[in-house]
């Protein structure tokens, strides 16, 4: 029984999915710890404090940026980036930030079997295409409110659903190439070595 265990324990496949899941889930929930009760641990106050905050200046600052290179006028107030011409506003809430998708790629890249050298190169490469697409898809929100108000709907309405798709097919396209790039195989060859 514990030889079995043991082997289950040995299987790459399994090691990668509970490593994975294990950062995963923790780095998910320190994210999203804050939003309950930023006074009360001292995480969450640090993550409010310094990360979410970060990445929420980052965010309206490259987007504000993209849209001024259009001649969209703006100003910045903290969440909100209000939108002169049209009277709008965008308010980036922190589940607009992407932190838990950025969260979910570097799992995967930190849980698979490879080189530190391939991990240290595509976990931060990922995270910033992901804000990449995050900060286009914010200024794109943007661009039609203040350009382009009768194509509110689809893009405006369904921002998310838009973001979310690419995100993903980014994530899944990157990690085939990841996997590819490293070499390593999670399940054993018909002959059964691995």
């Amino acid at each position: 029984m514990l030889n079995r265990i043991k082997t289950f324990f040995q299987n790459k496949l399994v090691r990668f999915i509970g490593l994975f899941l294990l950062i995963y889930v923790v780095g998910y929930e320190w994210i999203t710890m804050y939003s309950v009760n930023v006074a009360k641990n001292w995480w969450g106050a640090f993550w409010w404090e310094y990360i979410d905050l970060a990445t929420l200046d980052l965010l309206t600052s490259h987007s504000a940026a993209i849209m001024k290179s259009v001649g969209v006028d703006l100003t910045i107030d903290g969440r909100y980036v209000h939108l002169i011409k049209s009277g709008g506003t965008i308010r980036i809430d922190s589940a607009c930030l992407a932190n838990g998708l950025m969260v979910m790629f570097a799992a995967l890249i930190i849980s698979y079997p490879s080189s530190l050298k391939l991990k240290l190169f595509f976990a931060p490469a990922g995270v910033v295409f992901i804000h990449l697409l995050n900060v286009i898809r914010v200024a794109g929100v943007g661009i039609i409110l203040d350009k382009y108000p009768q194509y509110r709907w689809p893009y405006v309405d369904k921002h998310h659903l838009f973001f979310d798709t690419s995100v993903y097919i980014f994530i899944f396209l990157m990690f085939v190439l990841f996997t590819r790039l490293s070499g390593a195989k999670l399940l054993p060859k018909e002959d059964g070595s691995t």
